[in-house]
């Protein structure tokens, strides 16, 4: 029985990256023990819900890919399983950065669609939304990958490093770059 459910939640990136969205509640947590922990909060919410809305258009990239390459791996048609990946990948990081960069431009009407306190607009502006115009396109392109790999069969190779990702280098960085702020 432990085996099959320690299967089901290693085949399955989707399940992978659900867990590793618990680090970004953690993060949140944490974020309380800063010097002003309803500036930091509060400015934590709303990163998070705009990264989850610019991650949507990844999550789509990531389905339609590993279904493409998948499919493509099926009927045997290697060259069209690299395409299929490589567009994958390209549209991924191509909505991606135009996320970021709509970020980066309209970063002030972005927190003040917010909220109308001055201290989480300005935390929003000037620090943590350029970081997430960053960090949008290097989790576009990795959860864009973990689709490929799906559609290859592979995901279990990549479940380990997704979590030491997270875990053993994410959340302690975010904690020593926080505390450092």
């Amino acid at each position: 029985h432990w085996r099959s459910l320690r299967s089901a939640t290693t085949d399955h990136p989707h399940i992978a990256h659900a867990r590793c969205n618990h680090s970004h509640q953690v993060n949140i947590l944490l974020a309380g023990l800063l010097p002003s922990p309803e500036v930091a909060l509060s400015s934590m919410s709303c990163y998070q819900t705009t990264n989850s809305v610019c991650f949507m258009l990844a999550v789509g990239c990531s389905v339609a890919g590993g279904q493409r390459v998948g499919a493509a791996l099926g009927r045997g048609d290697a060259t069209a399983a690299r395409r299929a990946a490589a567009v994958c990948v390209a549209l991924g990081a191509s909505f991606a950065t135009i996320c970021s960069v709509c970020l980066l431009v309209g970063r002030a009407a972005v927190a003040s669609a917010y909220t109308t306190d001055p201290q989480v607009r300005r935390e929003l502006s000037e620090h943590l939304l350029p970081l997430l115009a960053i960090y949008i396109i290097a989790d576009a392109v990795q959860y864009c990958c973990n689709g490929v790999m799906q559609g290859c069969g592979t995901q279990k190779k990549a479940y380990p490093w997704v979590l030491a990702a997270y875990y053993l280098v994410g959340l302690p960085l975010s904690f020593v770059l926080g505390g450092l702020s």
